[in-house]
């Protein structure tokens, strides 16, 4: 008798885990990263605008979980906001790639709206993810919410819209 394929594991968990740790960084007087945090935020800049480029200095399998990773942080970052992207920039961008698929973000919703979103995350996340780097970011590849008001198109790149990919919902 063929067996049935395995069905993906979550790995919803590790990454609550994840986000966990790094929240708890954070305060209502938080006005900065800490530097190891600075660096995987710019890391994960740098993972963003090449995604936008093609990853042409990776391997295929290096391009394959590279892109998972940038496609699930975009996806993150316009399903809740800039303070969970901005947490989930201090992964392991790899791990992150690799298990992309198994990532449920109804899970990480669930988590988010439930724990305390300290007044620092808030700012900082403001300060560095609505600049004008992921505005353009998102503008290039088509992942903004528009909106019309009093007869002029708006962009937000934080609008809370259903990404155009579903990790396992």
């Amino acid at each position: 008798m063929p067996s049935k394929p395995a069905k993906p594991t979550d790995c919803s968990a590790w990454l609550i885990e994840e986000l966990k740790i790094h929240i708890i960084t954070f305060d209502d007087d938080t006005t900065s990263l800490l530097k190891g945090q600075e660096q995987a935020f710019g890391q994960c800049s740098n993972l963003l605008r090449e995604n936008a480029e093609g990853f042409t200095n990776h391997s295929k399998a290096g391009r394959s979980i590279l892109h998972r990773a940038s496609e699930f942080l975009k996806d993150i970052f316009q399903a809740m906001g800039s303070e969970v992207f901005l947490l989930c920039t201090f992964v392991h961008r790899t791990k992150l790639g690799q298990d992309a698929h198994k990532i449920r973000l109804s899970r990480i919703q669930i988590w988010w709206n439930s724990t305390a979103h300290p007044k620092g995350l808030v700012t900082v996340a403001t300060k560095l993810c609505d600049g004008e780097f992921f505005l353009l970011i998102f503008v290039r590849l088509g992942r903004l919410a528009r909106s019309v008001r009093g007869g002029s198109t708006t962009v937000s790149p934080c609008a809370r819209t259903e990404p155009q990919r579903f990790y396992n919902q």
